[in-house]
Parts: structure tokens; C-alpha cells; sequence
């Protein structure tokens, strides 16, 4: 079976217009709320070979080079058109680190 290339695998991608808090919590939070979802529901054995691990190796983060708000109080404004455009402009090869990504998705306000 051919490999899965980067695109193909699933990510966490973190759209933050503030660059505040930690992303590697937030993404850690999210991968260990998937395995107990996981394991929830399909109770496997720790060992088995066919049970899914959740961790950095096999769901990476990425955070996304996203426009960043002037302020403390635009946030949902931004998240809308974070969303909109996502799913808009999807495709299995954006590069989401990329700031001309978002220079091209994004009107200016």
C-alpha cells in the first residue's frame, strides 16, 4: 500500500489571531481528549497492535499563518472568516504555515 503523505494525515491546526497561550497545550489537550474518546469507544488492549495512538507523532499540530486582530475584541470576527475561507479555499495541499496562504484567502478589513 503506498505511503501517506503529509497532507493525507490528519492535523491539528490551530487558528490563533492573537498568538496568546499555548499551543502545544491546547494541542496536547486535544490528542488526549481523541484517545479517551478512542478508547472509549473501541476498548482495545494497550498493546494491541490494532489500537490508534494519539500523540504528536501520529497527529501533529500546526499552526496556522493567520491574520492577527489589533485588538482584544475582534476574535469571533476573525474565527468567521478563518472558517469561511478553510472551508472555501480547501485542498489537500495548502501548506497552512505559509503567510501568502492567508494573504490570498483573507479581504483586508
Amino acid at each position: 500500500a503506498p505511503s501517506k503523505t503529509r497532507s493525507q494525515t490528519p492535523n491539528i491546526i490551530i487558528f490563533d489571531s492573537l498568538r496568546a497561550g499555548s499551543k502545544t497545550r491546547v494541542a496536547a489537550t486535544l490528542r488526549e481528549f481523541l484517545q479517551m474518546e478512542y478508547d472509549h469507544k473501541k476498548p482495545l488492549p494497550v498493546g494491541s497492535s490494532a489500537r490508534k495512538i494519539f500523540n504528536i507523532n501520529t497527529l501533529a499540530a500546526i499552526e496556522a499563518a493567520v491574520p492577527q486582530q489589533p485588538n482584544y475584541f475582534d476574535c469571533g470576527l476573525y474565527i468567521l472568516q478563518y472558517i469561511e475561507s478553510f472551508f472555501a479555499h480547501r485542498s489537500p495541499t495548502i501548506n497552512f504555515q505559509s503567510p501568502s496562504t492567508f494573504a490570498d484567502w483573507c479581504e483586508p478589513k
